[in-house]
């Protein structure tokens, strides 16, 4: 799944780094100015494997709202993270300006979805519309919606391609 066009991320395969990210600022600022913490597994093989890597402003209303509802990050913070993540690992932002909530409505109707669902609908709609591939860390869009929109993969199934890549090319 590597390629031209970015990996498009979804929420779950960011949080870890930001939650992270927020520990070792508390902990030790001058660590966290420096990049002296190991990027998740998620995001150390992607970086490794060099996809390209998008996110949305939809990831970011997520990240934003977990980091200062439950981490009590302050406004300032939660930018700034934000931002370093972004620098860090070239991430391109990109904009849902639009979206078709009757669709979305539909796409609920297929299978049982726990509460933090709909974003991750939104995104795959996002990523189907911009023929994106579309990241996700959650089961069930994964198992239940590829009908919808064959590009969907799992950290598991992007490392694997990846091992089977790198196998390949030293036989």
């Amino acid at each position: 799944m590597s390629g031209n066009k970015p990996l498009l991320l979804d929420t779950s395969f960011v949080m870890d780094w930001f939650e992270e990210a927020i520990r070792v600022y508390r902990r030790d600022i001058e660590k966290y100015e420096k990049g002296e913490f190991a990027p998740t597994r998620k995001i150390e093989f992607l970086v490794e494997a060099k996809h390209a890597l998008s996110t949305t402003n939809i990831a970011k209303s997520e990240v934003f709202r977990k980091l200062f509802s439950e981490f009590t990050a302050n406004r300032e913070l939660c930018i700034k993270v934000w931002t370093d993540f972004v620098r860090r690992f070239f991430i391109t932002e990109l904009e849902v300006k639009e979206v078709d909530f009757n669709e979305v409505a539909e796409l609920c109707l297929v299978t049982p979805l726990g509460k933090g669902s709909i974003p991750n609908l939104i995104q795959l709609q996002f990523a189907k519309k911009e023929d994106l591939p579309f990241a996700t860390g959650d089961g069930a869009i994964r198992e239940n919606y590829t009908k919808y929109y064959e590009k969907i993969c799992t950290y598991i199934e992007l490392r694997q391609a990846y091992d089977d890549e790198k196998s390949q090319q030293s036989s």
